[in-house]
C-alpha cells in the first residue's frame, strides 16, 4: 500500500508553469517527495488540469485513463490501476496434544494392561527397559489417547522500535499472567499488575527514543523524514 494516495478537485491550475498557486503547490509535493500523475491537458468543462491523482515518487500507476469531458459531469472522469504490495501474514505452525481432554482412568488401565507392567517380562539390562517404557509403550498410549495435531497461529510483525529487552518484558508478562490465572492470588495478581505498569513505561520510552532518533538522523534528508 502507498503511504500517500490523493485524488481530488485542487482547483489549481497546475497546467501553468507561472502560476504561483501552481508553483507553490510543485514546491510542496516536492518536500514530500511526491508526484502528479494527470497528464497534461484539460479535465475541466472550462479548461485546466485540475483533478490532480498524487502519490509518493517511487509509486507507479497503471492504465491512467481521462475520460472525455461532458460524458458525465462538468469535470473528467479519472480512472487508473493501482498496483498493491501485500506482504503474507507472518504464521507459525506448531505440534501440540490436547492433554485437558486426556481421560486418565482410561490411560492408566492401558498403561497397567501394556508390557511395561508384565511380570513375567525380564529385560537383559536397564536400557531395554527404558526403550520399552519410553517409545513402545508411554509414546504409542499417548499418540493413542492425546494424539498430536498441528496447529497455525498468526505472529503480529513487530514494531521497529522493539528490541529484545521489550520482548523479554513480554515473555515475563505472560508467565506472570499464566502464574495468577492458575492460583487466583491476589499477590500473583498484583505482581502482573506492576509487571505490566512497568513494561508499558518501558514501551513509551522505547518508542519514543526510536522516532526521536530517526528525526534527528534525517533532519538534512528530506525524502526520509
Amino acid at each position: 500500500m502507498p503511504s500517500i494516495l490523493v485524488a481530488s478537485d485542487f482547483n489549481i491550475r497546475v497546467d501553468r508553469d507561472n502560476d504561483p498557486n501552481s508553483t507553490a503547490l510543485r514546491d510542496i509535493l516536492n518536500s514530500f517527495d511526491c508526484v502528479q500523475h494527470v497528464p497534461h491537458g484539460p479535465t475541466h468543462r472550462n479548461g485546466g488540469v485540475l483533478d490532480l491523482v498524487i502519490t509518493k515518487s517511487e509509486q507507479t500507476l497503471d492504465a491512467m485513463v481521462v475520460y472525455p469531458l461532458g460524458a458525465m459531469y462538468d469535470h473528467s472522469l479519472i480512472k487508473w490501476s493501482l498496483p498493491l504490495a501485500h506482504q503474507p501474514p507472518i504464521t507459525v505452525t506448531r505440534e501440540v496434544r490436547g492433554w485437558r481432554k486426556l481421560d486418565k482412568d482410561k490411560f492408566r488401565y492401558a498403561l497397567l494392561e501394556s508390557s511395561f507392567c508384565d511380570e513375567t517380562y525380564q529385560p537383559e539390562a536397564p536400557d531395554e527397559l527404558f526403550q520399552m517404557y519410553d517409545h513402545h509403550v508411554l509414546r504409542s498410549l499417548t499418540d493413542k489417547f492425546v494424539p498430536v495435531q498441528k496447529v497455525t497461529s498468526r505472529r503480529q510483525r513487530f514494531a521497529a522500535w522493539m528490541d529484545s529487552e521489550c520482548r523479554q518484558l513480554r515473555r515475563n508478562s505472560r508467565r506472570l499472567e499464566r502464574k495468577y490465572r492458575c492460583t487466583g492470588s491476589a499477590t500473583d495478581r498484583l505482581a502482573w499488575v506492576e509487571h505490566e505498569r512497568m513494561r508499558h513505561k518501558v514501551y513509551r520510552h522505547k518508542e519514543s527514543a526510536f522516532w526521536n532518533a530517526q528525526l534527528t538522523d534525517n533532519a538534512r534528508q528530506p525524502k526520509k523524514l
